[in-house]
């Protein structure tokens, strides 16, 4: 179940159509050039957005960005999604010490029986929401 949270988070997300990575470098790609989107966003001297910007979608086409408040709200979406998988990965470590053999949390109850045959004990997992 941890190893889903971790997957879940370097598999990337979907934002304007579009799937975009969000591992640890992309996270902060995306965080420099949103602090560019935002200081321009803010009028700050000297700052510009650079014409015909695009960002490389995790298909590795390229999705144009033509004003900087585009790149920050796209900014912002990254950010929420990787607060909620890692809030959701804290949970899910949170229950999993929390654990005691006699009393299993809700996470190992959705784990069909490794000794039913054709089976395996990690099938009927689900997913991140």
């Amino acid at each position: 179940m941890l190893r889903a949270a971790v997957t879940a988070r370097t598999a990337g997300f979907a934002w304007n159509g579009a799937t975009y990575q969000i591992d640890i470098l992309s996270r902060q790609n995306i965080a420099a050039w949103g602090s560019l989107a935002l200081g321009v966003v803010a009028n700050v001297p000297g700052l510009t957005w650079p014409p015909g910007f695009v960002w490389v979608a995790a298909d590795n086409s390229r999705v144009p960005f033509l004003a900087a408040a585009d790149f920050l709200a796209f900014a912002q979406a990254a950010a929420l999604r990787v607060t909620a998988l890692v809030l959701n990965a804290r949970t899910l470590k949170d229950a999993a010490a929390a654990a005691t053999p006699a009393q299993p949390p809700a996470l190992y109850g959705c784990c069909v029986p490794a000794r039913q045959p054709g089976r395996h004990r990690w099938q009927g997992l689900t997913g991140l929401a």
